[in-house]
């Protein structure tokens, strides 16, 4: 795998990164994680990323299956067949089944995240929050002015708006499935 990264809880939220995309024409939100480095495993690289990003430890869950997504609106499948030492990630992405090249894995903190090193800013998500960012055109604005949680190193242009990425997705499809419990 290349990069893993993690899902994570905080009290009854999920806390994502966001920031502007390369143009600037919206912030993306993501999960936290990042590349693996030499020698280092894909729980390793997760818990590291997350600790370099948001400044919290985390405590992470076994998944009972692990789902594959080739892309990002491409339908999960159950990964029948994929070896993986506990913790298992409930995700794997992109390159194949037997080849995925990212993990991501479950896990949670009583610790509050805050930005970090490159982390622009965190969304502190509920699942209705999650729908609404997935369902299309929230800006950073409108989800303040709806009272949404989040904390941010530097102010971040508040008309852009956040487009869900390949994680943001999943995450929403899992709860909707009762893989995932928000």
């Amino acid at each position: 795998m290349i990069t893993a990264g993690i899902y994570l809880k905080y009290g009854n939220r999920f806390a994502f990164m966001f920031g502007p995309n390369k143009e600037n024409t919206h912030h993306g939100v993501v999960r936290f994680g990042g590349h693996i480095d030499h020698g280092e495993s894909d729980v390793e690289c997760a818990l590291r990323e997350v600790r370099e990003e948001a400044n919290v430890g985390v405590a992470l869950s076994d998944c009972p299956k692990t789902y594959y997504v080739r892309q990002r609106d491409a339908p999960p499948s159950v990964a029948d067949g994929f070896e993986h030492s506990e913790p298992r990630p409930i995700l794997i992405s992109g390159g194949t089944k037997a080849s995925p090249s990212a993990a991501t894995f479950v896990g949670s903190t009583e610790e509050t995240p805050v930005p970090s090193m490159e982390t622009r800013g965190i969304l502190f998500l509920t699942l209705g929050e999650i729908n609404r960012i997935c369902a299309g055109e929230v800006s950073l604005h409108q989800f303040i002015e709806s009272n949404g949680q989040f904390v941010e190193k530097e102010r971040l242009d508040r008309q852009l708006r956040l487009v869900p990425y390949l994680q943001l997705r999943f995450l929403q499809w899992a709860i909707d499935h009762n893989v995932v419990h928000a």
